[in-house]
């Protein structure tokens, strides 16, 4: 569970095409660390959100956590930005709403 953790870490190696638990971890107001490029750079905002590393580096996932783990400030920052983006880019309101307006437009140009 998120409940009784302080990170959410997503290390693929290759990249993906949207990552559902980043997503989901920022949901909970957790900042993530994730391997990029990919879909993963949608759900994460590299230094606002979490940190985003390269695939395959363990030095750079190593460092990320340490950052992470050493600045609880810093990581309290992220999960709140992370929450905020999530609701504002992936809730299902916002989802709704955009659909709504698709809809709206399609039908009446």
């Amino acid at each position: 569970t998120y409940l009784s953790a302080d990170v959410v870490v997503g290390p693929s190696v290759q990249p993906e095409e949207f990552s559902l638990v980043a997503a989901e971890g920022q949901m909970r107001g957790l900042a993530a660390v994730v391997t990029g490029p990919g879909g993963v750079c949608e759900v994460i905002a590299d230094g606002e959100t979490g940190l985003v590393v390269a695939p395959n580096d363990v030095g750079a996932l190593t460092d990320a956590l340490r950052t992470l783990a050493e600045q609880p400030d810093l990581r309290a920052a992220m999960g709140v930005a992370g929450r905020k983006r999530m609701i504002e880019r992936f809730s299902a309101q916002r989802y709704r709403s955009d659909l709504a307006r698709v809809v709206a437009e399609a039908i009446m140009p």
